[in-house]
């Protein structure tokens, strides 16, 4: 499994070469490090230089500067262009992954449900003050919640499945969630909307019904299922195929062509 490693830099040269050091030092089984491309932001100290020095021993290491910084969105959507990869990997420049990340992040898009992972952030901090404190507890509260409801942040894996973010946003890991959710949602009503279309399509055609074609019959099947499954969750299945049924049935009506369709 290739992966392209972004790691977004301005004024890092304190940091950056140990996470270069340690993105070196990865240890990985399933995973494959294709490319670390930096994206340094209108940096004025170290950084470049530390990042070419890099690159000189590991060709797999490419350096995209701006002259001025015009923000993380904006550095992101430099790496997006240029990553070869279907996984790509962010990593903020002042983090040190332990040796197994990568391919602890990564190995988990096996698994065609998945469409984006998130690391565990723990502060290298001392608890001593009471700033020190505070910002263990709050990555604290961050990972427990993250146990249930997932927030991504720090260093984040996903399918690239868009091209660009939004540049004004000022929180990148918290905006690809939803697009990681949104285009997940958008393939699969797509793609029962062109099935059902089809199926129209074939009954104008040829007489000819397949049996899930029957609204009845799946309806009659579905009922079997309250009490067995969530009643939440087959009321929001029963909702997303009635509307891929509907907008097919419409595609159907205007004689819309899905002959050629575009890839989920």
């Amino acid at each position: 499994m290739k992966v392209s490693i972004g790691v977004f830099a301005h004024n890092e040269g304190s940091t950056i070469g140990f996470l270069l050091q340690r993105l070196n030092e990865q240890k990985t089984d399933t995973v494959d490090i294709a490319e670390i491309i930096v994206v340094s932001s209108g940096s004025t100290d170290s950084t470049n230089k530390i990042v070419r020095n890099f690159a000189r021993k590991n060709k797999n290491i490419n350096l995209f500067t701006q002259q001025q910084r015009l923000g993380k969105a904006s550095a992101v959507n430099i790496f997006l262009k240029a990553a070869k990869s279907d996984i790509c990997l962010f990593v903020n420049a002042d983090a040190l992954p332990k040796k197994d990340t990568i391919e602890k992040l990564c190995n988990k898009f096996s698994d065609s449900k998945i469409g984006m992972t998130g690391g565990r952030v723990i502060p290298l901090t001392h608890k001593n003050s009471i700033l020190g404190f505070t910002n263990h507890l709050l990555w604290q509260l961050h990972h427990e919640i993250s146990l249930k409801y997932p927030k991504m942040g720090e260093m984040v894996a996903f399918r690239k499945i868009f091209t660009q973010i939004d540049e004004k946003t000022a929180v990148d890991e918290a905006y690809i969630e939803p697009l990681i959710q949104k285009q997940t949602l958008s393939a699969f009503i797509r793609q029962r909307r062109r099935i059902y279309a089809g199926h129209s399509y074939l009954r104008k055609t040829d007489n000819y019904s397949v049996s899930t074609f029957n609204n009845f019959m799946v309806l009659k099947v579905w009922l079997k299922h309250l009490g067995k499954d969530p009643w939440h969750k087959l009321a929001g299945a029963l909702v997303l195929e009635g509307c891929a049924r509907f907008l097919g049935y419409y595609d159907f009506l205007t004689k819309k062509d899905h002959s050629i369709w575009k890839r989920i």
